[in-house]
């Protein structure tokens, strides 16, 4: 294990505490949990984006029935 020094306005210390009190808990182990929170790396936070992305296709899309225009008759003039 390994310490770390952290700066902290008084404020935030305060409101980190009564935090922590409210959890039963300390502001050492909220600060642990949430760098346990933390994603490993960005490919996690790609991988996520993407899976919702795919979700949101499947969701939202819709059949749109046979195509019967070229590219062409759409610019004919």
């Amino acid at each position: 294990m390994c310490q770390l020094i952290l700066d902290l306005d008084d404020h935030l210390l305060a409101k980190a505490e009564a935090v922590a009190v409210t959890q039963h808990t300390t502001v050492t182990t909220l600060i642990q949990n949430f760098l346990e929170s933390l994603p490993s790396g960005p490919s996690n936070q790609s991988a996520h984006a993407a899976q919702r992305l795919q979700a949101t296709f499947a969701k939202y899309s819709r059949d749109m029935g046979e195509r019967r225009w070229t590219r062409e008759s759409l610019y004919e003039r």
